[in-house]
């Protein structure tokens, strides 16, 4: 089964490793997540908080418009 985790309950987990509080392996198995995930969660969502991961998908929405509008206004001025 594969579990998906939220940006804020991921950061929440790394924010968990960084106190130290327990081994990240102790912590993994706690999560149900391997080692490698939570490197790679590490390498991407470290350093950042809940405010800066709501920006950076707010980013990634605002491209992902820009380029359907752009598509659609392709689309019209070739049927026209």
């Amino acid at each position: 089964m594969k579990k998906r985790y939220t940006e804020e309950q991921i950061i929440t987990i790394l924010r968990e490793a960084e106190s130290g509080a327990m081994p990240v392996k102790a912590l993994c198995k706690r999560h149900n997540i391997s080692e490698q995930t939570f490197f790679r969660w590490r390498t991407k969502f470290g350093g950042m908080d809940e405010i800066a991961a709501e920006s950076a998908r707010s980013s990634q929405r605002d491209y992902w418009k820009r380029i359907a509008q752009s598509q659609e206004s392709t689309r019209a001025s070739n049927a026209s």
